[in-house]
């Protein structure tokens, strides 16, 4: 027999089970040797967030180019690179067009900020636009006689929440509760047969 107080405890604790989360990791690498070649060129690495994703974070822990590259996440700029450190430099945004100027906050070996926005249900893209114009940051240096490319390693973590039933879903279970509880109090309140 179910009391009304037990009742309650289940309801409490089906809709403390549905309002589960669980964190998810991710190992995002990319690398590209092009070596000794001075050019412009474009990559793509694509990932995936489920519907209902929280606290998207993609914590960097490798970013180098040569001789300099801009990270986008989705079209939008997150970070950049450059083999001779931070600073103000040129970037050809496209194959030979003019230098455009661009300040690079983040070098080889330096920390880079973790990304917490711009973050997409389904298909996302982080995009390496990685220009080897032959000189330095400065403009003035000559390149590095290491190959020409790109090294990136991130780790991406998100949390996942359950789904929470609908509205009309929760009347039902509240009904269905009701419903026993009723019946057990009936049963508990039904005067006793009296043998003849």
């Amino acid at each position: 027999m179910l009391s009304i107080k037990t009742c309650a405890a289940a309801i409490l604790f089906a809709a403390v089970g549905m309002c589960s989360a669980s964190a998810e990791t991710v190992n995002l690498n990319y690398s590209l040797d092009n070596s000794f070649l001075t050019s412009f060129y474009t990559a793509d690495l694509g990932f995936s967030l489920p519907s209902g994703f929280t606290n998207a974070k993609l914590t960097i822990t490798t970013f180098n180019a040569d001789d300099r590259a801009i990270l986008q996440l989705n079209g939008t700029t997150v970070g950049n690179t450059g083999i001779f450190g931070p600073g103000p430099g040129s970037f050809v945004f496209t194959g030979g067009g003019a230098n455009d100027p661009f300040l690079f906050t983040s070098g080889n070996g330096l920390p880079h900020d973790d990304v917490t926005s711009g973050f997409l249900v389904g298909q996302n893209t982080l995009s390496f636009i990685i220009n080897d114009t032959g000189t330095g940051i400065s403009g003035n240096l000559t390149s590095s006689t290491g190959p020409t490319g790109i090294q990136f390693d991130a780790i991406l973590t998100y949390s996942v929440t359950s789904a929470v039933p609908e509205p009309s879903t929760w009347a039902m279970m509240l009904l269905g509760f009701a419903g026993v509880g009723f019946m057990a109090y009936r049963r508990k309140s039904k005067p006793a047969s009296v043998a003849a």
